[in-house]
């Protein structure tokens, strides 16, 4: 069962009207992978962030949407100068450690060494450059994981989870329970609008939400090089528990005259 919550947090500054409101979307599934410590299969609690930063001129003035999906790079250059809620600076640190906690790229050996190497070598948009230098220290290959080759899991701490929880609740906004739709999805090239596949999908995900997720797959999948169809997306997204792919795939040939 997959649980989302939603929380509205504003971010102030002493002797100003202006405000920030940061609306934050919480998804929390589960997913069967490797673990990225000793690379056996187990079953682990996925978390995944989003949502929309609003700036107020005034008290009372129309908003302006400031940035939408992954806005927590915005959030913490706003840390710099705006009071930010003690809550959200902590969901803040854990965005940062467990966003996607079940696509890691590498094993903790792996990751701990880029991390302390440079850790914007963790970055999707740095991978080439990652895998350059885990082969210069022979690192490449760990316990016969190649590094970026599949997606591999991270326990999140019980004690994070709680926490994460007790700090949505409060917002009686959960939505655990949100009636799931019968979807027809088509995928669509974002330059030739050329129509690659089509799929029949339940989902509880807005068409909004669900091309956020796509797309963040798709990306991943394109910067690490790797090779996938868009059947792999929907095998990304079932597994986190968002969609649910209906029945099975038949090809009829029939005469055309």
């Amino acid at each position: 069962m997959v649980e989302r919550y939603v929380k509205q947090f504003r971010i102030r500054k002493e002797g100003t009207e202006e405000s920030y409101r940061a609306d934050i979307e919480l998804i929390i599934g589960k997913a069967i992978t490797k673990d990225f410590e000793d690379l056996r299969v187990k079953e682990f609690i996925s978390i995944a962030f989003m949502g929309n930063l609003y700036y107020f001129p005034t008290g009372k003035g129309k908003p302006f949407l400031v940035a939408t999906g992954q806005i927590n790079d915005e959030i913490e250059q706003l840390k710099k100068t705006w009071k930010i809620p003690r809550e959200l600076s902590f969901i803040l640190e854990v965005w940062k450690r467990y966003h996607h906690n079940t696509l890691k790229l590498g094993t903790k050996r792996q990751i701990e060494t880029l991390r302390k190497k440079d850790e914007t070598l963790l970055c999707i948009s740095n991978y080439d450059k990652a895998v350059e230098y885990l082969e210069s220290i022979g690192l490449y290959e760990d316990r016969g994981y190649r590094y970026g080759s599949e997606w591999l899991a991270e326990k999140i701490p019980d004690e994070v989870i709680i926490g994460l929880k007790q700090i949505f609740a409060k917002s009686q906004k959960k939505k655990r329970n949100r009636k799931k739709k019968l979807v027809k999805v088509r995928f669509e090239d974002v330059e030739e609008g050329s129509i690659y596949d089509i799929f029949l999908i339940k989902t509880s995900l807005s068409k909004e939400e669900l091309e956020e997720v796509a797309r963040e797959v798709s990306l991943s999948f394109l910067k690490q090089h790797l090779p996938w169809s868009f059947r792999d997306i929907i095998r990304e997204l079932e597994k986190r528990g968002l969609v649910e792919n209906i029945g099975t795939e038949w090809v009829i040939r029939i005469p055309a005259y």
